[in-house]
């Protein structure tokens, strides 16, 4: 499906590869809160906490997404290596126009294919989990 994804510009299709169901849910995930400044003294009743909202900082967020490779042949084993060549040399953008977002990302793990299957006309799928960080949730575009 063209026009799905883009990373650093360049179609996903080009790969072969689409985003499979559920990824759009976790690339929307809010990122985490970072711990606010905090003091607990004996001196003191409680805990004091700086909580302003100048204060108020995201963390880094993990996401794991799925992304699905196709291929006929040796072809499907190119895109594999095509599509984790594209995202493995530090930072990427990964633009997904149906969230309106481009957002960048850091490699860090490919699991095992979760799903793997041949068409009856001989096109191999597998669907991949890829693991990424996205080191600054407040650095969107």
């Amino acid at each position: 499906m063209t026009g799905q994804a883009s990373i650093n510009g360049v179609d996903i299709n080009t790969y072969g590869a689409s985003l499979a169901k559920g990824t759009y849910d976790a690339l929307n995930a809010e990122a985490p809160a970072k711990e606010y400044i905090s003091n607990e003294s004996r001196l003191q009743h409680g805990i004091r906490i700086v909580a302003e909202p100048e204060n108020a900082k995201l963390d880094k967020r993990e996401v794991t997404i799925k992304v699905l490779i196709e291929g006929r042949g040796a072809a499907f084993h190119s895109n594999v290596r095509s599509f984790l060549s594209a995202i493995t040399h530090g930072l990427f953008t990964l633009s997904v126009p149906a969230l309106g977002t481009t957002f960048n990302m850091v490699y860090q793990s490919c699991g095992k294919p979760e799903v793997e299957g041949k068409t009856s006309d001989g096109i191999t799928m597998a669907v991949y989990p890829v693991k990424l960080l996205e080191p600054n949730p407040n650095n969107r575009t």
